[in-house]
C-alpha cells in the first residue's frame, strides 16, 4: 500500500523544473476512500479513490492560489481546509468544491493548520527567535 500510494504522489505532483520533487502534503481519508494531495508548487489539490483500486477523482482549484502548503480534513463535517500563501481555502471534501476564501495576512513558508473541536482552522507559524528559542502563534 505504501509503494502504491508514493507512486500517487509522484504522478499527482510531477518533478520541479530543476528535477527535484516539490514539497508535497497529502491527506489519507479512509472513511471517504480519498487520498488527497498539494504541493507547494501548484494551487491544485488532487483527490485519487482508494476505493476500487488508485484511479484520479478531482481536483480542487482556487482563483489565485499558487502553492498548497498545508491541508487538514475535517472529516466529521466533510471539510478540507488548504493553506496557500495568502489565503486560507475551504473545500467540500467529497467533491472538492471551494466553499470559501478567507485571506490571511503573514503566512510563512513554515507555516502549519490545526483545527480546533469545532472543526475551525488555525493557522501556525513556528519561527527561531535570535536566541535560538522557538515562538509559534
Amino acid at each position: 500500500m505504501r509503494a502504491l500510494l508514493f507512486a500517487l504522489f509522484l504522478t499527482a505532483c510531477g518533478t520541479a523544473a530543476d528535477g527535484m520533487p516539490p514539497r508535497q502534503v497529502s491527506i489519507l481519508w479512509p472513511e471517504g476512500h480519498r487520498l488527497f494531495v498539494g504541493d507547494s508548487r501548484q494551487g491544485v489539490v488532487r483527490a485519487f479513490s482508494t476505493y476500487d483500486g488508485p484511479r484520479a477523482a478531482g481536483e480542487g482549484r482556487a482563483p489565485g492560489r499558487r502553492g498548497v502548503l498545508d491541508m487538514k480534513l475535517d472529516a466529521a463535517r466533510g471539510r478540507l481546509w488548504v493553506l496557500g500563501a495568502d489565503a486560507l481555502y475551504l473545500h467540500d471534501a467529497a467533491t472538492l468544491t471551494l466553499r470559501q476564501s478567507y485571506p490571511v495576512a503573514g503566512i510563512a513558508a513554515d507555516s502549519r493548520l490545526a483545527l480546533n473541536d469545532r472543526g475551525e482552522a488555525i493557522v501556525e507559524t513556528v519561527t527561531a527567535t535570535s536566541d535560538n528559542g522557538l515562538f509559534g502563534r
